[in-house]
């Protein structure tokens, strides 16, 4: 799939909470931007922790890579 792979709508019932518009992404996460709806303000919290998350990781995942590469290397198999 290219770049614009559509719009997601989060839903609770029939209530529209937000749409999420792709923008991109880095299989398999997409990236989107919210356009909150009214009800949005309920699941906002865990939008936000998930996000906080997330940041934590590429730290993580930033800090695992530098400790691999002091004392390693990648070699492609081809």
């Amino acid at each position: 799939m290219g770049q614009d792979q559509g719009v997601w709508r989060l839903v609770r019932g029939d209530e529209l909470l937000a749409e999420l518009v792709v923008i991109g992404g880095n299989f398999p996460w997409l990236n989107a931007e919210v356009r909150p709806e009214a009800g949005f303000a309920e699941v906002r919290p865990l939008f936000d922790d998930e996000i906080r998350r997330a940041d934590l990781m590429d730290e993580e995942m930033t800090e695992i890579v530098s400790a691999l590469r002091r004392g390693s290397r990648f070699v492609s198999s081809s």
